[in-house]
């Protein structure tokens, strides 16, 4: 079994060892699309406090840290005013993840931010899924 992000939480089974709860995959129940053509990147957050940020997209006026440099995977975004993106994007959290086709899978969804290149070698969109902002990503 692996031990997946607890934002799944409702796909999986709580089991209690010495009082300990462990989260773990319940392949039964998880949804096989996800599995083959995603993987989970981090979890976004807007923020208007100062945070150690690695970086500012002019072009979509964000400012972004390093969710890899955070220990629960937490991507901090602060926006400019006068920054493009939808108001969705600057007030919700999101769940990023990892796609093969970018284009094949905001295909058909409310986009909030259509695909494009914020640095060579990426690709991202956002889309809405039932009320939750999602940011999607290609590499390569």
């Amino acid at each position: 079994m692996k031990l997946l992000p607890p934002l799944f939480l409702f796909y999986y089974e709580e089991v209690k060892m010495s009082g300990v709860i462990a989260i773990f995959d319940c392949d039964s129940n998880f949804p096989p699309y996800f599995e083959k053509t995603m993987k989970y990147l981090h979890f976004g957050v807007p923020t208007t406090d100062e945070k150690n940020w690695v970086g500012h997209i002019a072009e979509l006026g964000v400012h972004v840290s390093d969710p890899t440099a955070d220990p629960f995977g937490i991507e901090w975004l602060k926006f400019d005013a006068n920054s493009p993106m939808d108001k969705a994007i600057q007030t919700k959290a999101h769940a990023a993840f990892q796609v093969d086709d970018l284009d094949a899978a905001v295909a058909g969804k409310k986009i909030l931010l259509a695909p494009m290149s914020p640095m060579p070698g990426l690709r991202i969109a956002f889309i809405e899924h039932e009320g939750a902002v999602i940011e999607l990503s290609q590499q390569g």
